[in-house]
C-alpha cells in the first residue's frame, strides 16, 4: 500500500529525499558494483535534484535516466534531459552516466526501440524511481484518455517504453511503463500543493483510466512513499 508522508515546506522533503535516495544508490553500488536511477522532469524536482547531487556517491557507478522525455533535442528549453544534465550531473554526481529516451529519431514511435535497448542497460531493479504527478493524476508521460494508457499501465506487459501525445499543443512524449517503473527497490511520488493532495487522495478510489495514479496505489512488492509538501 502506498504511504502518504507529509512534510513542512519543499526545502525538507528535497533534503530527506535526495538521503534516502543516495541511501539506495549506495546499496546498489555495494550489492553489484553498479546503481540506478529513474528521475522525473518538470519545475518541482528541481531542488531535489541539486541537493542529490552534492551527495557523496561513487557516482560513476551510476546511470540515471528519465521517467519519460519529450520528442526534443536536449538543446530545446523542453527537453527533460537538459533539466537533469544541469541540476543533477553536476557537482558530485558530475561522473554519472544519463541515458538518454530521446535518440533522434523522427518520432518517439520511431525510437521506442532504440531507447528500450537503452534502458535494458542499466541494474535492475532500479534503485530509485522518483516521479511527479500532474493535476490530472498522470505520472511519467503517462495521461487519461490516451491509447498508449492501456499499455503503459499494464503490468503483464513487456514493454518498457510507450509513444504519448502528451498534452495539446506539446511535443510528443516517450514514457516509461509501469510494468518497467515497478521494477524498483523504492518508488516516490513527488509532489506539491493542496490540490495534488487532493488528487491522490481521490485516485485512491478512481479507476486508472480516470486518474492513473491509481494503479500506483495497487502496486503490490516495491514500496510507493507519496512526498508531500503544500
Amino acid at each position: 500500500m502506498a504511504e502518504f508522508r507529509s512534510f513542512s515546506d519543499a526545502e525538507q522533503v528535497a533534503e530527506i529525499l535526495s538521503a534516502e535516495v543516495a541511501d539506495l544508490l549506495g546499496q546498489g553500488i555495494a550489492e553489484r558494483d553498479a546503481a540506478s536511477l529513474i528521475v522525473p522532469g518538470g519545475r518541482t524536482p528541481g531542488l531535489f535534484l541539486s541537493k542529490l547531487s552534492h551527495r557523496a556517491l561513487a557516482w560513476d557507478r551510476v546511470k540515471v535516466t528519465g521517467s519519460d522525455e519529450r520528442w526534443v533535442d536536449v538543446s530545446s528549453p523542453d527537453s527533460n534531459e537538459a533539466l537533469v544534465r544541469r541540476t543533477l550531473i553536476a557537482n558530485a554526481a558530475a561522473d554519472a552516466e544519463f541515458v538518454s529516451l530521446y535518440t533522434g529519431a523522427d518520432t518517439p514511435a520511431d525510437g521506442v526501440e532504440e531507447a528500450e535497448w537503452r534502458i535494458l542497460d542499466m541494474a535492475r531493479p532500479f534503485d530509485a524511481v522518483v516521479m511527479g504527478m500532474g493535476d490530472d493524476g498522470h505520472f511519467a508521460s503517462l495521461f487519461p484518455g490516451e491509447a498508449a494508457l492501456e499499455i503503459g499501465l499494464d503490468l503483464e506487459s513487456d514493454a518498457i517504453c510507450v509513444p504519448a501525445i502528451g498534452p495539446a499543443g506539446g511535443p510528443p512524449r516517450l514514457s516509461l511503463t509501469l510494468s518497467c517503473l515497478a521494477e524498483a527497490r523504492h518508488i516516490y511520488i513527488l509532489a506539491t500543493g493542496a490540490h495534488k493532495r487532493e488528487v491522490w487522495q481521490r485516485a485512491a478510489d478512481e479507476s486508472p483510466n480516470i486518474l492513473p495514479a491509481n494503479a500506483l496505489h495497487r502496486l503490490t512488492g516495491v514500496p510507493v512513499d507519496f512526498m508531500w509538501c503544500p
